[in-house]
């Protein structure tokens, strides 16, 4: 393995560290790297503290990239906000001819993100197996995603499972998708269910009790979800 320490900007330290796990001097599957920041200052404002360890669980090439980042506590000062992420993640990303995929999936321990700042202060952790796909054209034109597991947040006061039955489609020319259905269920059973009609509406039916039927729909603006 190598390593290198370098100073930061204005104070404190960076550490990068190369593991190659099978000694043949390229980069390939099960090599490690890890960067880690000793209260790393770039200005009198901003800090970084922890450590982010990138594992290969697959060769490089030219068109695919698999790994896993573990975050270890790591603490981000921003002009007076606070942001901490800790857990670990696979990444998978497959470069094709006309798009481009990539695959996060949350690991066995969850992953967890706060942000604290004077006026705002929020923890949110994704359950094991939390998965994000996204699937962007090659031009950039459009891009979708879509989304299957189960979160907790201090904002919502709880637990809620999401799923996409519809990836949601968005024209990189558009603020809001124009295609796609999200179904968000809470801890009680209870469900809504968000049907894209366009880039401006969507459609909103509410499962109240959770008895599996939708008891009341609506029609929003998608300014009015989203601001």
């Amino acid at each position: 393995s190598a390593s290198d320490t370098e100073p930061c900007g204005l104070s404190g330290s960076i550490t990068v560290t190369i593991d190659d796990k099978d000694n043949n001097n390229v980069v390939s599957s099960g090599d490690v790297v890890t960067a880690s920041f000793a209260q790393c200052r770039d200005s009198a404002t901003s800090s970084i503290n922890g450590a982010i360890a990138i594992t290969l669980t697959g060769t490089p090439t030219a068109t695919q990239f698999a790994a896993s980042a573990n975050f270890q506590n790591i603490v981000v000062t921003e002009d007076g906000a606070t942001s901490s992420i800790d857990g670990a993640v696979t990444v998978a990303e497959n470069d094709m001819a006309l798009d481009t995929q990539t695959t996060l999936s949350v690991g066995s321990g969850g992953l967890t993100a706060q942000t604290v700042s004077s006026g705002y202060t929020d923890s949110v952790t994704f359950a094991a197996g939390f998965v994000i796909q996204t699937d962007e054209a090659t031009s950039g034109a459009s891009t979708s995603v879509s989304l299957s597991g189960t979160l907790s947040a201090q904002s919502l006061g709880g637990s809620i499972t999401i799923s996409t039955p519809q990836a949601l489609v968005q024209l990189s020319s558009d603020n809001y998708p124009n295609a796609g259905q999200v179904i968000v269920t809470g801890a009680s059973g209870s469900a809504v269910r968000a049907t894209v009609l366009d880039n401006t509406q969507v459609k909103v039916d509410l499962d109240a009790n959770g008895d599996g039927t939708y008891e009341s729909t609506a029609t929003v603006a998608w300014t009015s979800l989203i601001v």
